[in-house]
Protein backbone atom coordinates (compact mmCIF):
# COMPACT_ATOMS: atom_id res chain seq x y z
CA UNK A 1 0.00 0.00 0.00
CA UNK A 2 2.49 2.39 1.20
CA UNK A 3 4.44 1.45 -1.94
CA UNK A 4 1.95 2.52 -4.58
CA UNK A 5 1.74 5.96 -2.85
CA UNK A 6 5.43 6.94 -2.96
CA UNK A 7 5.03 5.79 -6.96
CA UNK A 8 1.84 8.02 -7.38
CA UNK A 9 3.95 11.03 -4.91
CA UNK A 10 7.38 10.72 -6.95
CA UNK A 11 5.63 10.32 -10.48
CA UNK A 12 3.32 13.37 -9.70
CA UNK A 13 6.52 15.33 -8.45
CA UNK A 14 8.24 14.61 -11.54
CA UNK A 15 5.49 15.97 -13.43
CA UNK A 16 5.30 19.24 -11.43
CA UNK A 17 9.37 19.78 -11.34
CA UNK A 18 8.57 19.29 -16.01
CA UNK A 19 5.34 21.55 -15.84
CA UNK A 20 6.24 25.13 -16.69
CA UNK A 21 4.20 27.88 -16.25
CA UNK A 22 3.52 30.30 -18.34
CA UNK A 23 4.72 33.61 -16.02
CA UNK A 24 3.59 37.15 -17.43
CA UNK A 25 6.33 39.42 -16.00
CA UNK A 26 4.48 43.02 -14.66
CA UNK A 27 4.58 46.02 -16.85
CA UNK A 28 7.13 47.26 -14.39
CA UNK A 29 9.57 45.02 -13.41
CA UNK A 30 9.88 44.91 -9.55
CA UNK A 31 13.86 43.96 -9.82
CA UNK A 32 13.79 48.00 -11.39
CA UNK A 33 15.28 49.60 -8.52
CA UNK A 34 18.44 51.74 -7.93
CA UNK A 35 21.77 49.92 -7.75
CA UNK A 36 20.56 47.30 -10.27
CA UNK A 37 23.43 46.03 -12.56
CA UNK A 38 23.33 43.86 -15.25
CA UNK A 39 26.44 42.89 -17.68
CA UNK A 40 27.10 40.78 -20.78
CA UNK A 41 30.02 39.28 -22.25
CA UNK A 42 30.91 39.98 -26.21
CA UNK A 43 32.25 36.93 -27.33
CA UNK A 44 35.78 37.22 -29.51
CA UNK A 45 35.19 37.63 -33.34
CA UNK A 46 31.77 39.73 -32.73
CA UNK A 47 31.53 42.25 -35.68
CA UNK A 48 29.92 45.48 -35.12
CA UNK A 49 27.62 46.52 -37.72
CA UNK A 50 27.17 50.21 -38.46
CA UNK A 51 24.33 49.44 -40.88
CA UNK A 52 22.26 46.27 -41.71
CA UNK A 53 18.67 45.97 -42.88
CA UNK A 54 16.03 44.24 -45.62
CA UNK A 55 14.41 46.72 -47.18
CA UNK A 56 11.90 45.82 -50.10
CA UNK A 57 12.28 47.76 -52.85
CA UNK A 58 7.93 48.23 -53.55
CA UNK A 59 8.45 50.15 -50.15
CA UNK A 60 11.92 52.07 -51.63
CA UNK A 61 9.66 53.00 -54.98
CA UNK A 62 6.71 54.40 -52.92
CA UNK A 63 8.91 56.38 -50.22
CA UNK A 64 10.41 58.07 -53.94
CA UNK A 65 13.54 56.33 -52.87
CA UNK A 66 13.96 54.31 -55.93
CA UNK A 67 12.53 54.71 -59.20
CA UNK A 68 10.94 51.46 -61.16
CA UNK A 69 10.96 51.70 -64.77
CA UNK A 70 10.52 49.02 -67.89
CA UNK A 71 13.11 48.67 -70.21
CA UNK A 72 13.46 46.37 -73.34
CA UNK A 73 16.69 44.36 -75.01
CA UNK A 74 16.46 42.32 -77.85
CA UNK A 75 18.23 38.71 -78.02
CA UNK A 76 18.04 35.95 -79.66
CA UNK A 77 15.59 37.84 -82.17
CA UNK A 78 13.15 38.25 -79.00
CA UNK A 79 12.34 41.62 -77.34
CA UNK A 80 13.01 41.07 -73.21
CA UNK A 81 11.48 43.44 -70.67
CA UNK A 82 14.15 44.26 -68.08
CA UNK A 83 12.32 45.75 -64.95
CA UNK A 84 15.15 48.13 -63.15
CA UNK A 85 14.84 49.90 -60.15
CA UNK A 86 17.21 53.68 -59.61
CA UNK A 87 17.76 56.24 -58.25
CA UNK A 88 18.12 57.77 -61.58
CA UNK A 89 14.95 59.77 -61.51
CA UNK A 90 14.49 60.22 -65.70
CA UNK A 91 13.87 57.53 -67.72
CA UNK A 92 15.86 58.85 -70.48
CA UNK A 93 19.07 59.28 -68.20
CA UNK A 94 18.14 55.68 -66.89
CA UNK A 95 18.30 54.26 -70.77
CA UNK A 96 21.73 56.26 -71.35
CA UNK A 97 23.31 55.19 -68.41
CA UNK A 98 22.01 51.61 -68.79
CA UNK A 99 23.13 51.40 -72.21
CA UNK A 100 27.02 52.03 -71.55
CA UNK A 101 27.64 50.10 -68.34
CA UNK A 102 24.75 46.88 -68.28
CA UNK A 103 23.10 46.09 -71.72
CA UNK A 104 26.34 44.17 -73.25
CA UNK A 105 27.09 42.42 -70.13
CA UNK A 106 23.09 41.38 -69.43
CA UNK A 107 22.84 40.10 -73.15
CA UNK A 108 25.81 37.77 -73.15
CA UNK A 109 25.06 36.44 -69.78
CA UNK A 110 21.13 35.66 -71.26
CA UNK A 111 22.87 34.25 -74.31
CA UNK A 112 24.98 31.63 -72.03
CA UNK A 113 21.61 30.19 -70.33
CA UNK A 114 19.96 27.49 -71.83
CA UNK A 115 16.13 29.42 -71.87
CA UNK A 116 15.19 32.58 -72.95
CA UNK A 117 13.88 34.26 -69.58
CA UNK A 118 10.60 36.16 -69.75
CA UNK A 119 11.75 39.27 -68.56
CA UNK A 120 14.81 40.24 -66.53
CA UNK A 121 15.28 42.05 -62.96
CA UNK A 122 17.57 44.02 -61.08
CA UNK A 123 18.90 47.03 -60.24
CA UNK A 124 20.56 50.22 -60.69
CA UNK A 125 22.29 52.24 -57.72
CA UNK A 126 24.09 55.21 -58.71
CA UNK A 127 24.78 56.71 -55.55
CA UNK A 128 25.36 54.43 -52.86
CA UNK A 129 25.77 56.80 -50.01
CA UNK A 130 23.25 59.49 -50.78
CA UNK A 131 21.05 55.79 -51.40
CA UNK A 132 21.41 54.50 -47.67
CA UNK A 133 21.31 58.06 -45.95
CA UNK A 134 17.67 58.47 -47.63
CA UNK A 135 16.87 55.19 -46.11
CA UNK A 136 17.98 56.11 -42.80
CA UNK A 137 16.42 59.04 -42.96
CA UNK A 138 12.89 57.39 -44.31
CA UNK A 139 13.25 55.11 -41.67
CA UNK A 140 14.09 58.00 -38.58
CA UNK A 141 10.75 59.81 -40.00
CA UNK A 142 8.24 56.75 -39.63
CA UNK A 143 8.01 56.95 -43.24
CA UNK A 144 9.90 53.58 -44.27
CA UNK A 145 9.26 50.07 -42.62
CA UNK A 146 11.92 47.54 -43.08
CA UNK A 147 10.63 43.96 -44.62
CA UNK A 148 11.62 40.66 -43.83
CA UNK A 149 9.07 38.87 -45.98
CA UNK A 150 10.60 38.56 -49.39
CA UNK A 151 8.02 39.48 -52.28
CA UNK A 152 7.94 39.04 -56.28
CA UNK A 153 9.89 43.29 -56.56
CA UNK A 154 12.77 41.49 -54.17
CA UNK A 155 14.43 43.95 -51.58
CA UNK A 156 17.79 45.44 -50.92
CA UNK A 157 19.90 44.37 -47.94
CA UNK A 158 22.50 45.94 -46.27
CA UNK A 159 25.42 45.11 -43.79
CA UNK A 160 28.00 47.51 -43.02
CA UNK A 161 30.70 45.95 -40.54
CA UNK A 162 32.51 49.45 -38.48
CA UNK A 163 34.82 46.13 -37.15
CA UNK A 164 35.63 43.49 -34.86
CA UNK A 165 35.25 43.44 -31.43
CA UNK A 166 38.26 41.24 -29.64
CA UNK A 167 36.71 41.17 -26.20
CA UNK A 168 34.26 43.46 -24.64
CA UNK A 169 31.46 43.90 -22.20
CA UNK A 170 28.33 45.37 -22.45
CA UNK A 171 26.52 46.51 -19.17
CA UNK A 172 23.06 48.83 -17.73
CA UNK A 173 23.33 50.05 -14.15
CA UNK A 174 20.18 51.68 -12.64
CA UNK A 175 21.10 54.89 -10.98
CA UNK A 176 18.08 56.48 -9.80
CA UNK A 177 14.34 57.72 -11.52
CA UNK A 178 13.74 60.92 -12.77
CA UNK A 179 10.50 62.29 -13.40
CA UNK A 180 8.76 58.97 -13.91
CA UNK A 181 11.34 57.36 -15.66
CA UNK A 182 14.24 55.22 -15.08
CA UNK A 183 17.40 56.56 -15.51
CA UNK A 184 20.40 54.29 -16.83
CA UNK A 185 24.12 54.51 -16.65
CA UNK A 186 25.09 52.66 -20.07
CA UNK A 187 28.90 51.73 -20.44
CA UNK A 188 30.33 49.98 -23.50
CA UNK A 189 34.07 48.82 -22.83
CA UNK A 190 35.64 46.61 -25.57
CA UNK A 191 39.16 45.88 -27.21
CA UNK A 192 38.02 46.17 -31.16
CA UNK A 193 40.08 45.03 -34.40
CA UNK A 194 40.03 47.49 -36.88
CA UNK A 195 40.72 45.20 -39.85
CA UNK A 196 43.48 44.42 -41.93
CA UNK A 197 43.72 47.72 -43.47
CA UNK A 198 45.24 49.54 -40.54
CA UNK A 199 48.65 49.68 -39.58
CA UNK A 200 49.72 47.05 -37.01
CA UNK A 201 50.11 49.51 -34.05
CA UNK A 202 46.84 51.29 -35.14
CA UNK A 203 44.35 47.98 -35.92
CA UNK A 204 43.54 47.75 -32.70
CA UNK A 205 41.95 50.42 -30.11
CA UNK A 206 40.29 50.31 -26.75
CA UNK A 207 36.70 51.88 -26.61
CA UNK A 208 35.36 52.81 -23.12
CA UNK A 209 31.88 55.05 -23.29
CA UNK A 210 29.29 55.67 -21.30
CA UNK A 211 25.79 57.41 -21.72
CA UNK A 212 23.16 58.40 -19.21
CA UNK A 213 19.64 57.46 -20.73
CA UNK A 214 15.71 57.36 -19.19
CA UNK A 215 13.88 54.72 -19.88
CA UNK A 216 9.81 54.42 -19.28
CA UNK A 217 9.70 51.30 -16.87
CA UNK A 218 6.20 50.41 -18.39
CA UNK A 219 7.09 51.06 -22.59
CA UNK A 220 11.08 50.32 -22.20
CA UNK A 221 11.24 53.12 -24.50
CA UNK A 222 14.29 55.12 -24.14
CA UNK A 223 15.40 58.77 -23.76
CA UNK A 224 18.37 60.63 -24.11
CA UNK A 225 18.93 62.73 -21.19
CA UNK A 226 17.76 66.03 -22.86
CA UNK A 227 14.48 64.10 -23.97
CA UNK A 228 14.94 62.87 -27.65
CA UNK A 229 13.03 58.92 -28.28
CA UNK A 230 15.66 56.80 -29.54
CA UNK A 231 14.18 53.52 -29.47
CA UNK A 232 12.71 50.54 -27.17
CA UNK A 233 15.81 48.61 -25.05
CA UNK A 234 15.30 44.67 -25.03
CA UNK A 235 17.19 44.69 -21.66
CA UNK A 236 14.02 43.16 -20.68
CA UNK A 237 10.66 41.75 -21.84
CA UNK A 238 7.21 41.46 -20.54
CA UNK A 239 4.13 39.37 -21.02
CA UNK A 240 6.36 36.17 -21.24
CA UNK A 241 3.95 34.01 -22.48
CA UNK A 242 4.56 30.65 -25.36
CA UNK A 243 3.23 32.23 -28.58
CA UNK A 244 3.17 36.30 -27.77
CA UNK A 245 3.80 38.13 -30.56
CA UNK A 246 6.45 40.85 -28.73
CA UNK A 247 8.00 44.25 -29.27
CA UNK A 248 12.00 42.81 -28.87
CA UNK A 249 13.35 46.35 -28.99
CA UNK A 250 13.05 49.66 -31.96
CA UNK A 251 15.67 51.67 -33.30
CA UNK A 252 14.00 55.08 -33.47
CA UNK A 253 10.48 54.10 -35.15
CA UNK A 254 11.62 51.01 -36.04
CA UNK A 255 10.05 47.73 -34.49
CA UNK A 256 11.70 44.93 -34.35
CA UNK A 257 9.30 41.81 -33.21
CA UNK A 258 9.44 38.56 -31.73
CA UNK A 259 7.48 35.35 -30.92
CA UNK A 260 7.66 34.08 -27.41
CA UNK A 261 8.87 30.38 -28.00
CA UNK A 262 9.55 27.21 -26.11
CA UNK A 263 11.65 27.03 -22.68
CA UNK A 264 15.47 26.36 -22.32
CA UNK A 265 18.09 26.79 -20.39
CA UNK A 266 21.52 28.77 -21.29
CA UNK A 267 24.56 27.74 -19.96
CA UNK A 268 26.47 31.68 -18.48
CA UNK A 269 29.00 32.88 -16.75
CA UNK A 270 26.38 33.01 -13.64
CA UNK A 271 24.60 29.76 -14.09
CA UNK A 272 22.47 27.75 -16.11
CA UNK A 273 19.39 29.78 -16.39
CA UNK A 274 15.84 29.23 -17.48
CA UNK A 275 14.48 31.35 -20.03
CA UNK A 276 12.20 31.67 -23.16
CA UNK A 277 13.49 31.30 -26.51
CA UNK A 278 12.37 33.97 -29.19
CA UNK A 279 11.68 32.64 -32.32
CA UNK A 280 10.29 34.34 -35.56
CA UNK A 281 12.21 37.55 -35.66
CA UNK A 282 11.52 39.98 -37.60
CA UNK A 283 12.17 44.26 -38.79
CA UNK A 284 15.71 45.39 -40.23
CA UNK A 285 16.75 42.12 -41.15
CA UNK A 286 15.49 38.14 -41.10
CA UNK A 287 17.63 37.20 -38.10
CA UNK A 288 17.90 33.21 -38.09
CA UNK A 289 18.91 32.97 -34.30
CA UNK A 290 16.81 34.29 -31.62
CA UNK A 291 16.71 36.31 -28.08
CA UNK A 292 16.76 34.26 -24.76
CA UNK A 293 14.69 35.88 -21.83
CA UNK A 294 15.01 34.52 -17.86
CA UNK A 295 11.72 32.72 -16.89
CA UNK A 296 10.68 34.71 -14.11
CA UNK A 297 12.38 38.50 -14.43
CA UNK A 298 12.68 38.79 -18.09
CA UNK A 299 15.45 39.90 -18.02
CA UNK A 300 17.87 39.39 -21.30
CA UNK A 301 19.88 35.69 -20.80
CA UNK A 302 21.62 35.81 -24.68
CA UNK A 303 21.12 37.29 -27.93
CA UNK A 304 23.27 35.79 -31.12
CA UNK A 305 21.80 38.82 -33.01
CA UNK A 306 21.35 42.09 -30.85
CA UNK A 307 20.33 45.32 -31.27
CA UNK A 308 20.19 48.11 -29.10
CA UNK A 309 18.79 51.98 -29.34
CA UNK A 310 21.80 53.23 -27.55
CA UNK A 311 24.48 51.67 -29.34
CA UNK A 312 22.54 52.59 -32.11
CA UNK A 313 22.05 56.41 -31.45
CA UNK A 314 25.63 56.65 -29.90
CA UNK A 315 28.13 54.96 -31.05
CA UNK A 316 26.56 54.16 -34.78
CA UNK A 317 26.26 50.20 -34.18
CA UNK A 318 23.43 48.71 -35.49
CA UNK A 319 23.42 45.11 -34.94
CA UNK A 320 26.01 43.09 -33.56
CA UNK A 321 26.64 39.67 -34.53
CA UNK A 322 28.30 36.90 -33.10
CA UNK A 323 30.50 33.95 -34.93
CA UNK A 324 29.39 30.89 -32.72
CA UNK A 325 29.03 31.67 -28.89
CA UNK A 326 26.13 34.34 -27.88
CA UNK A 327 26.25 37.17 -26.06
CA UNK A 328 25.83 36.19 -22.79
CA UNK A 329 24.19 37.63 -18.95
CA UNK A 330 27.69 37.77 -17.32
CA UNK A 331 27.23 39.61 -13.86
CA UNK A 332 24.14 40.83 -12.37
CA UNK A 333 23.82 42.45 -9.02
CA UNK A 334 20.34 43.58 -6.96
CA UNK A 335 18.07 41.12 -9.02
CA UNK A 336 17.54 37.28 -7.94
CA UNK A 337 17.80 35.00 -10.61
CA UNK A 338 18.05 31.52 -10.42
CA UNK A 339 21.02 28.76 -11.25
CA UNK A 340 18.73 25.84 -12.20
CA UNK A 341 22.45 23.82 -12.30
CA UNK A 342 23.75 21.36 -15.49
CA UNK A 343 20.37 18.82 -14.69
CA UNK A 344 17.98 21.65 -15.38
CA UNK A 345 19.29 21.43 -18.93
CA UNK A 346 18.38 17.45 -19.23
CA UNK A 347 14.96 18.63 -17.40
CA UNK A 348 14.13 20.80 -19.89
CA UNK A 349 15.13 18.65 -22.91
CA UNK A 350 12.40 15.78 -21.17
CA UNK A 351 9.93 18.50 -20.53
CA UNK A 352 10.31 19.71 -24.81
CA UNK A 353 10.25 15.79 -25.33
CA UNK A 354 6.57 15.07 -26.28
CA UNK A 355 7.25 11.18 -26.31
CA UNK A 356 8.66 11.19 -22.65
CA UNK A 357 6.05 13.37 -21.39
CA UNK A 358 3.33 11.29 -22.84
CA UNK A 359 5.18 7.95 -20.88
CA UNK A 360 5.48 9.98 -17.72
CA UNK A 361 1.75 10.55 -17.93
CA UNK A 362 0.98 6.84 -18.96
CA UNK A 363 3.06 6.14 -16.16
CA UNK A 364 1.34 8.33 -13.60
CA UNK A 365 -2.39 6.75 -15.23
CA UNK A 366 -0.84 3.09 -14.65
CA UNK A 367 0.40 3.90 -11.18
CA UNK A 368 -2.95 5.22 -10.28
CA UNK A 369 -4.20 2.28 -11.73
CA UNK A 370 -2.04 0.07 -9.33
CA UNK A 371 -3.09 1.94 -6.51
CA UNK A 372 -6.59 1.30 -6.58
CA UNK A 373 -5.93 -2.64 -7.30
CA UNK A 374 -3.90 -2.80 -4.12
CA UNK A 375 -6.27 -0.82 -2.11
CA UNK A 376 -9.17 -2.70 -2.86
CA UNK A 377 -7.92 -6.06 -1.31
CA UNK A 378 -6.56 -4.51 1.81
CA UNK A 379 -9.63 -2.71 2.12
CA UNK A 380 -11.58 -5.67 1.79
CA UNK A 381 -9.06 -7.86 4.30
CA UNK A 382 -9.65 -4.48 6.84
CA UNK A 383 -13.18 -5.14 7.21
CA UNK A 384 -13.00 -8.98 7.80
Amino acid sequence: MRSGKVIVIVLLLTLSTLSVSTLNVPATPSWLKPGVYIEYRIPKGSSADEKAMCISRRDLVAAGILYRFVLEIKVKNKTIPVIQYTDIPSKETLIKYFKETKERKLIEFIKKLPYTPMYVRGSLITNYTRFEENIEKALREGKLSPSTTPDEEGAHCFSTIKYYIVNGAYSWKCIGFKEGKVEFEVRFNAWVDLGAYYPEDKRYRHIDKTFRVLVDPTTRRVYTSKGEYIGITPLWITKLKTNNRVVLCALYNTKIYGTVGYLTVERTPIGYLKGYYMTNISGLIPLPVGMTYEEKTGVLVSASFYMDPVLKHFMGIQLIKTPKKPITLSKVEGIDIDDHGPLATITIFLYNNPVFMMIVAMGALAAVVVLFIVRIPNYVRDEK
